[in-house]
């Protein structure tokens, strides 16, 4: 369990490794069916944080274009949410961007999840136009982890599973 002497603990360069390992491990539980109800009935900064983490790593090991074929976009609302909690702004534009051309994309993202091949999903990069939001958010997607931890740090109660 994560408490807010637990946090106090961690040094800042394993925080986020932590609450990521927490969530899996302690919330999550393999109920991965589940998950939206899970994380969305979360306390806002653990909310935050996963869906901020989950969105950052999708598409920082592929693109918005990995990112919306991996999770079908089920928390981009939240995603958007969470960059402004961080008081990320560019980055929930640019998110808000990305959400708007994967909408307009969805017979895409449709087609290519139906055939369900890595060639296919591959081949989906050559149509998609998600292309230049990757790029903006390569540009400003180098300070998440340090709003990350300066808001746990600054509002620890917000990341704590009250039960």
């Amino acid at each position: 369990m994560i408490t807010i002497e637990s946090i106090d603990g961690i040094k800042d360069d394993d925080l986020e490794f932590e609450l990521f390992d927490y969530i899996i491990d302690e919330i999550i539980c393999e109920d991965y069916e589940n998950q939206y109800e899970l994380i969305t009935n979360l306390p806002d900064g653990l909310k935050y944080f996963y869906v901020s983490w989950q969105l950052e790593a999708e598409v920082n090991n592929g693109g918005f274009n990995q990112y919306f074929y991996n999770t079908s976009g089920e928390f981009i609302d939240e995603a958007i949410e969470a960059f402004k909690y961080f008081e990320l702004v560019k980055l929930a534009e640019i998110v808000t961007k990305a959400a708007e051309i994967a909408v307009d994309e969805i017979e895409l993202h449709i087609k290519t999840k139906r055939i369900g091949t890595l060639e296919a999903f591959s081949n989906s990069y050559k149509f998609t136009n998600l292309g230049e939001a990757d790029c903006e958010f390569y540009k400003y997607g180098s300070d998440i982890s340090q709003a990350r931890i300066k808001k746990i740090r600054s509002y620890t109660n917000d990341f704590i599973l009250k039960r």
